[in-house]
C-alpha cells in the first residue's frame, strides 16, 4: 500500500529515532486488534513495540510478557484510537524493517492526498 511518506517517517522517527532502514511496511488492524510478537531473543528472533500518539508524537514501549515469565500466551491487544504502534522485527538476525500499526479506520489519514482532494 502506497503511504505518505511524511507521516510515517514522522511516526517511525518518535518510535526508533536510532532506525537508519529503509523497510517499512503499513498495517491496518479491524477493530484495532492485533496480536503482539514475542521480545525475547531467541535464535537470533525478535520483536520491539513502541505506542505512538499520533497527534503529538509522544512514544512509550509497547511491553509484552514473555510467555516463561508466566504471563500466558494469549498477546493480543487493541490499538486504542489515536495511536500507531511501531514494531521493529529481527528474524535470525536479519532486521526485516519496522511496521506501522494502525486502526483500519484510520488508516485514510496515511495514504497520500491525491490532486482532487481539498
Amino acid at each position: 500500500m502506497r503511504v505518505h511518506k511524511s507521516a510515517v517517517q514522522t511516526i517511525v522517527a518518535a518510535a526508533f529515532p536510532a532506525y537508519r532502514g529503509r523497510r517499512f511496511h503499513l498495517e491496518a488492524h479491524d477493530g484495532g486488534a492485533m496480536i503482539l510478537g514475542d521480545e525475547v531473543w531467541g535464535g537470533g528472533s525478535r520483536n520491539e513495540y513502541r505506542a505512538v500518539v499520533i497527534a503529538d508524537g509522544s512514544c512509550s514501549h509497547a511491553s509484552v510478557q514473555s510467555p516463561y515469565a508466566g504471563g500466558g500466551t494469549d498477546r493480543r491487544t487493541v490499538i486504542p484510537t489515536g495511536v500507531a504502534v511501531v514494531e521493529h522485527t529481527n528474524f535470525c538476525g536479519q532486521d526485516l524493517g519496522l511496521t506501522v500499526h494502525v486502526r483500519a479506520d484510520e488508516v485514510t489519514r496515511w495514504l497520500p492526498r491525491t490532486k482532487d482532494a481539498a
